[in-house]
């Protein structure tokens, strides 16, 4: 199962017009926090992991890369972060360590 960025993003607006209709919030725009789920089966979380696994590598040999500008860098840093909390959720304790953010960068995740 692969749910893409966008299609969360369209689910999430469809709940708040949902929930502004029947008047559970107000119209005025909200910072609201929502928790995503999905199940998933053995194949699909040995999918999702080796989907990670590629991403991460490629984050990490782009922030190798002295071309790629500071800004930019940071960015990869934040989408590294998200990426390995994600994969800290289902891998091994040994792809943790290997994947593990501060031996790519210096920056703080908890």
């Amino acid at each position: 199962m692969y749910i893409d960025m966008i299609e969360l993003r369209i689910i999430k607006e469809k709940i708040l017009v949902k929930m502004r209709r029947q008047g559970y919030i107000e119209n005025k725009k909200r910072s609201m926090k929502f928790m995503y789920g999905f199940i998933l089966n053995e194949a699909e979380i040995k999918e999702f992991e080796y989907l990670l696994k590629r991403e991460m590598e490629e984050l990490i040999l782009d922030l190798k890369s002295r071309e790629i500008d500071h800004i930019v860098k940071r960015a990869m840093r934040e989408r590294y972060q998200i990426l390995y909390k994600l994969f800290k959720r289902y891998a091994d304790q040994a792809d943790c360590m290997r994947y593990l953010p501060s031996k790519y960068f210096t920056t703080k995740v908890n």
